[in-house]
């Protein structure tokens, strides 16, 4: 199966860029519990010292990884992503940020195999199943 993730807190993601509230900005985004490829999916975009959200499709691969499959997902601490940001930054200590996460720091959990399809997306989808 693809990847898929979600955005369940996406006033919470817009604060801690300093982005204000969602409804502040005229945003209709709403919590996200199946989000697959090729949807469009809620980003933080700096662009000429601007911070932004945006909607983008999920799954863009920059021409120079043609080719290439394993590509997996990043998750950046919060210093990772004020580097990330920062346009300044020189390319090789961006880079420096992507790196694994460390596997203690996550969890994982079998959920329902209803989220194989794109077209659900509720809640109820990232609950655990019992064991």
């Amino acid at each position: 199966m693809c990847g898929r993730y979600t955005l369940t807190s996406p006033d919470d993601i817009a604060a801690r860029f300093g982005l204000g509230a969602l409804s502040e900005t005229g945003s209709d985004i709403r919590p996200r519990f199946n989000i697959s490829p090729s949807q469009a999916v809620l980003v933080i975009r700096s662009h000429d010292g601007e911070t932004a959200l945006e909607l983008m499709r999920c799954g863009f691969q920059p021409a120079w990884m043609k080719g290439k499959s394993n590509r997996p997902p990043v998750i950046l601490t919060e210093h990772g992503e004020r580097l990330w940001m920062d346009q300044d930054a020189p390319p090789e200590e961006a880079l420096s940020v992507l790196a694994p996460y460390p596997a203690d720091l996550m969890g994982a959990f079998a959920v329902s195999t209803a989220v194989n399809s794109s077209g659900q997306d509720a809640p109820e989808m990232v609950e655990p199943l019992a064991p």
